[in-house]
């Protein structure tokens, strides 16, 4: 989904929470976009959408999340960073691990056979790529009252005509493979190297990064402009992994179409160690939880390890049960209740005004058959109801596969030169504030301008420490999603980011 301002040179490419949430749900109608949804199901203006200040793109990721959906039943059976990060330095990790464990690593037969299923996989996806024809399942009629190949009902003379049309394509195509794999990537420059990419070795930024070539191919007005990255909470990997991805390809390019600039991270997963005991700093340090029960997690607990044991996760569930009936991702403001329960004074709230009940509009509304038609989604009606975040998708992801760190990335792409802004809403006890201190903490960069209040409007927005190629902002009163609780400080914050300037001292 793209949402285009009047006049800008910058596009921004968003990513929503996860994993397996949808960034139409959190980004668009929650948070950014230029409507958002109310209780009566209907649309109202944002004032402080972020099209006022870049061409917006919304990207659903991975597969199954929101409205998007593949002819390949595979594809739902397992997720995780093993389909986002490259494949070489997972097989190394997993051959460390079993040596760290004491089992036998496997033989050299048996990588050279992941290898070539691999490589495999990665050509398949990139024929997929290169072809402008869609597959036979896609060319057949998009709707729900038939499956019939349109290509039966056209005359002979027609179908000759088109016949002969994909004999040329595949002709073109075929040649074009030829001369790639001889090394002559730059003869077409519209399309990409593949053996860039079984290089890379990666299969689902991959695909992100496909999905962007073939976009800026098919939308040339935006290409070579300034581009961005934004995303929040399991965004903290999908962003930088992504950015990771199109610098790399821009290494192999003379003249790269994704002119990428930088991104910026809300309340982000950055170091699963870090994260852990930041998270219960917090909840401690915010009243959370007991004395007793905090001394006993400190206790039980190993934050260095790969897992924690079941001593230690008792100890986290007797913990949580201190915390009542609260939001876990905005502590201090009210859960949403049944509507029936809600008083008329909550009900009757400003549209500046966070409102609890936002997720449950977004389900009403994203299911309303005659929004689907409006936007040309689910035509292939998937046999589900849409969810702003998908059962599947989370119910399958491979946590055991998931990078435990981000750090390593966040290095690279500061010496890379990429402007990153770290944020963190200060009532979040999922990916609290204290985690993410504790992360960048960790990459020990030199201070350039020390912790200073920053504001919106004139009021203090909240606190903010530029680093030697990273900034890191807190906002004041923000939960999990920033934009939905401070829509005003958070157009501030991505204002100042995409002007590269120190957020302003005073109002």
């Amino acid at each position: 989904m793209l949402y285009q301002p009047e006049q800008t040179s910058k596009s921004l490419v968003t990513k929503s929470t996860g994993p397996g949430c949808s960034s139409i749900a959190y980004g668009a109608t929650e948070e950014i976009g230029p409507f958002r949804i109310n209780r009566g199901s209907n649309l109202y203006l944002n004032s402080f959408s972020w099209n006022i200040e870049a061409n917006l793109l919304f990207l659903e990721s991975p597969v199954g999340v929101g409205f998007s959906y593949t002819n390949t039943s595979s594809d739902f059976k397992e997720f995780g960073d093993e389909r986002t990060v490259m494949r070489e330095n997972r097989r190394e990790s997993r051959e460390n691990r079993r040596e760290w464990r004491g089992e036998p690593s496997r033989d050299r037969e048996e990588n050279r056979q992941e290898s070539r299923e691999h490589r495999r996989d990665i050509e398949r996806t990139v024929e997929r790529a290169l072809s402008r024809e869609p597959s036979r399942e896609h060319r057949r009629e998009n709707r729900r009252e038939s499956t019939v190949e349109i290509s039966r009902f056209r005359d002979r003379r027609e179908n000759r005509e088109i016949g002969r049309e994909e004999e040329r394509s595949r002709e073109k195509r075929d040649r074009e493979r030829r001369e790639i794999r001889r090394g002559k990537c730059f003869s077409f420059p519209n399309r990409f190297c593949p053996t860039f990419f079984s290089a890379i070795r990666d299969t689902a930024p991959q695909e992100n990064l496909i999905f962007l070539i073939k976009w800026m191919s098919r939308f040339p007005q935006y290409q070579y402009r300034d581009f961005y990255i934004a995303g929040e909470s399991y965004a903290g990997h999908y962003v930088p992994q992504l950015a990771k991805k199109i610098n790399e390809y821009n290494k192999a390019f003379n003249k790269p179409t994704i002119n990428i600039k930088g991104f910026m991270v809300g309340n982000p997963d950055m170091d699963k160690n870090n994260d852990k005991l930041g998270t219960i700093t917090y909840w401690w340090s915010h009243a959370m939880i007991s004395d007793t029960n905090y001394n006993l997690i400190l206790r039980n607990c190993n934050f260095t390890a790969d897992s924690f044991s079941k001593e230690c996760n008792s100890s986290i569930y007797n913990a949580a049960a201190d915390f009542g009936e609260i939001d876990q991702y905005s502590i201090y403001t009210p859960k949403c209740v049944r509507m029936k329960q809600m008083r008329k004074a909550v009900l009757a709230r400003q549209t500046t005004e966070y409102d609890p009940c936002t997720e449950s509009y977004a389900d009403i509304y994203y299911n309303r058959p005659d929004v689907q038609r409006a936007m040309h989604a689910n035509q292939t009606a998937i046999p589900y109801k849409w969810t702003a975040c998908s059962d599947p998708v989370f119910n399958n992801w491979n946590w055991r596969l998931s990078d435990n760190s981000m750090l390593p990335i966040y290095k690279e792409l500061m010496e890379a030169g990429l402007r990153i802004w770290v944020y963190s809403g200060d009532t979040d006890s999922v990916i609290p504030v204290t985690a993410t201190r504790f992360s960048i903490s960790k990459l020990n960069l030199p201070v350039k301008t020390r912790w200073y209040p920053w504001y919106s409007g004139n009021q203090v927005g909240g606190r903010t420490e530029v680093y030697e190629g990273l900034t890191f902002v807190t906002v004041r009163g923000a939960g999990h999603e920033v934009p939905l609780f401070k829509p005003q400080g958070a157009l501030i914050l991505l204002k100042y980011f995409l002007a590269g300037k120190e957020l302003p001292r005073s109002y």
